[in-house]
């Protein structure tokens, strides 16, 4: 990867090896030694490429994920990558697992809303290096209240 603040800029590590491996596996790493993070590697084998899901609206499942978060408002269930992970039960013994597997516990599934023509882009948080580059790579999709953007947000033409 060519973003000093990923986990790939420097190669390949024991921590980092599913961002190395196939496209749609699940990459799950803890921070701080307390909450998870779940990537999606994007990239093709051997690259280095994920994406950190940092937040649902979840469609289904509300109550069992109501009692994983203790009693917390709505609105604070899913709203950020550990919430996200503790929320939907997501372990580090999840890492590795192939999402787009219709079998595997973890999976991508579509729920048939096409994806959005813009979205929402700002700037990261929570990384130390390559904080001054201009990448917004902290997507939301606008109008939902599972993620919000800090800082000065624009819309943002996704590629179809």
């Amino acid at each position: 990867s060519n973003d000093p603040a990923s986990h790939s800029s420097r190669g390949r590590s024991r921590r980092n090896a599913t961002m190395f491996g196939a496209a749609g596996s699940l990459y799950v790493y803890s921070i701080y030694g307390i909450h998870l993070c779940a990537n999606v590697v994007t990239g093709p084998t051997g690259d280095g490429q994920a994406v950190l899901i940092r937040a649902i609206a979840p469609i289904t499942g509300i109550d069992v994920i109501r009692q994983r978060r203790g009693g917390r408002p709505d609105r604070h269930l899913t709203n950020g990558p550990g919430k996200l992970c503790e929320a939907l039960a997501i372990r580090r013994e999840d890492d590795g697992t192939d999402v787009c597997d219709p079998h595997a516990r973890i999976r991508l599934l579509s729920d048939g809303t096409p994806p959005p023509v813009a979205a929402l882009a700002g700037p990261r948080i929570g990384i130390s290096a390559a904080t001054e580059v201009p990448w917004n790579w902290r997507l939301q999709l606008a109008g939902s209240p599972a993620s919000r953007l800090r800082g000065v947000a624009h819309a943002h033409q996704c590629s179809q």
